[in-house]
């Protein structure tokens, strides 16, 4: 499969009991979740992040992000070889 194929969601097989649809839009909030809101710093500690992403990297490392695409990507090869 060429890496094109494999970008094109539509050569990938289903997952069993995970279903998308292209343009749908939730209105509604289900009842036991908060309503979105938006990401920021609190003001209090914008001078010591730029952005809400900076602020989730001081917690949790730039490098453990890099291992958990990585073994995701791991995964989702070992799954593609699989279906060949």
């Amino acid at each position: 499969m060429s890496g094109d194929e494999v970008n094109n969601a539509s050569v990938l097989d289903p997952i069993d009991g995970l279903h998308w649809e292209v343009g749908t839009e939730i209105t509604e909030a289900p009842a036991d979740k908060r309503e979105h809101m938006a990401t920021k710093i609190k003001d209090d500690y914008k001078h010591l992040f730029n952005t809400p992403v900076d602020a989730m990297f001081a917690l949790l490392p730039y490098i453990f992000w890099e291992l958990m695409c990585y073994e995701i990507n791991q995964y989702a090869k070992q799954y593609m070889d699989a279906k060949k």
